[in-house]
């Protein structure tokens, strides 16, 4: 019998417990209610006397519309019932929306018309909307399609270049000068290479930049229609000369020279056809836009 009475006496402080918890949980609640219609009756009140204030002439008739809606939603409150005998969870009734319901009522009412003499210190302007304020996605760039074969930079200025015109085809010293002219353009004035003179140079030599014919020479690759590569190679700090053999087994490409000379430029080759400096250049006949901001790059970081 001592065992079913402690029991029984735990379990009913344990449902008082309960209840005390879920009373306390519950008024908690009213009050946060209560809070929130206090915010929205201030907010009803602040634009009633807003709107009084902005039309001064017709305050009565508007006011007292207003006002009698404030009232029939403060009139509005919770009722809340309670057992504080049983300490049974409360129950809270549904209260009807009446504070959003005066803020709809409020905007139904027609403002006054007639102008107010604070009427020419406001600036009434059409709502804005929402698309122009909305943030503007901008697509980002795609990545330029050029490498770079070192690290190393021309210096700045006028570099000379010559032409061994012995094997040369028809026009192919022309075409050459053509190239060069291309790739003077897209290095923006900062890097320059001028044409001086013949020469019968058949490889590289110090401070120049060598071009030339060949059906034989030991540098160019079975089946490539050209090779060129700046000198000293390798090299990660200063570009001082270079060479491009040109292979007399094919006619006369001015994308195959326009892609040697790039890489006299510094550049290397990229991945995209659509490029001049991809590996197979035939048929370009000037460079595309990412060959042209490789070359603008190299030139803005050639050495002082």
């Amino acid at each position: 019998m001592g065992r079913r009475r402690e029991l029984a006496e735990l379990q009913e402080l344990q449902r008082r417990v309960w209840g005390e918890i879920t009373y306390a949980r519950h008024v908690a609640a009213r009050r946060r209610a209560t809070r929130r219609r206090i915010r929205v009756l201030a907010a009803v009140v602040i634009a009633c006397v807003a709107a009084a204030s902005v039309w001064p002439d017709a305050q009565a008739s508007y006011h007292e519309r207003a006002v009698a809606i404030v009232s029939r939603a403060r009139r509005a409150r919770p009722r809340v019932t309670s057992s504080h005998v049983t300490r049974k969870p409360p129950t809270v009734l549904a209260m009807p929306a009446r504070p959003r319901v005066a803020v709809r009522e409020l905007a139904q009412i027609s403002p006054p018309t007639t102008a107010s003499p604070l009427r020419r210190f406001v600036t009434v302007r059409p709502p804005v909307p929402l698309h122009a304020i909305a943030p503007r996605v901008v697509a980002a760039a795609p990545p330029s399609d050029f490498t770079v074969l070192s690290a190393a930079r021309w210096r700045c200025g006028v570099h000379p270049y010559f032409v061994n015109p012995t094997d040369a085809p028809p026009n192919g010293v022309a075409a050459v000068q053509a190239a060069f002219a291309q790739l003077n353009a897209a290095s923006g004035g900062r890097v320059q290479w001028t044409y001086a003179g013949a020469t019968t140079a058949t490889g590289a030599q110090a401070g120049k930049v060598i071009v030339l014919w060949s059906r034989t020479s030991p540098v160019l690759p079975p089946g490539d229609s050209g090779v060129g590569a700046p000198q000293p190679w390798p090299n990660a700090t200063e570009w001082t000369g270079g060479v491009i053999v040109l292979n007399l087994r094919y006619p006369l490409d001015l994308g195959v020279i326009l892609h040697e000379a790039g890489h006299i430029a510094g550049l290397g080759h990229a991945r995209s056809s659509a490029e001049t400096m991809y590996a197979n250049p035939s048929g370009k006949r000037s460079y595309s836009a990412d060959d042209l901001a490789g070359l603008h790059m190299l030139a803005s970081e050639c050495r002082p």
